[in-house]
């Protein structure tokens, strides 16, 4: 597959995935879904900058960013006041189901790009991408059982642990 194609369908990806992200943090009446889809529309963006480099210069090293890291940080740095409110409104859980299936289709795209590419640069991108949507996959599933179960979320990310007495 031709590389210059595969970059601007990939562009043409991230940015419908940016836009989407920001309509769903603008549609957000829940502060925490709202900085959440925030965080993933400036993933989106800087995926975007990944491919407008590798379109210009057909080179560019690939570095994951601390994006999980951040994300986790805006729920559990949270006020408890805040976390106890933070069941998601439908709107939210729709979008979060909607950006399910988003990442797991770039994700499959990505996949299948690779396969495809005819550049080894373009190959490694699209490979890196597709371990960038996979990760936002995982990411939203945890999101989504922080917003319905946040007790259950608790318990296992921050190992809780039970003693009888």
């Amino acid at each position: 597959m031709n590389p210059q194609e595969i970059l601007n369908r990939a562009a043409q990806m991230e940015r419908d995935g940016r836009a989407f992200y920001l309509k769903a943090a603008a549609e957000s009446s829940n502060v925490l879904a709202k900085q959440m889809f925030e965080a993933f529309a400036a993933e989106e963006a800087r995926h975007l900058s990944l491919i407008e480099s590798l379109a210009a210069k057909r080179g560019v090293t690939l570095v994951p960013s601390d994006f999980t890291a951040r994300l986790k940080n805006i729920f559990t740095s949270a006020p408890e006041s805040l976390r106890a409110g933070a069941r998601a409104a439908d709107g939210d859980r729709k979008a979060i189901a909607f950006a399910l299936e988003i990442e797991e289709k770039s994700y499959n795209l990505y996949k299948e790009w690779e396969t495809k590419a005819s550049a080894p640069e373009v190959r490694d991108l699209c490979r890196f991408l597709a371990e960038e949507e996979n990760r936002h996959y995982r990411l939203f599933a945890n999101i989504g059982e922080y917003l319905d179960r946040t007790a259950d979320w608790f318990m296992r990310e921050e190992h809780w642990i039970f003693e009888g007495g």
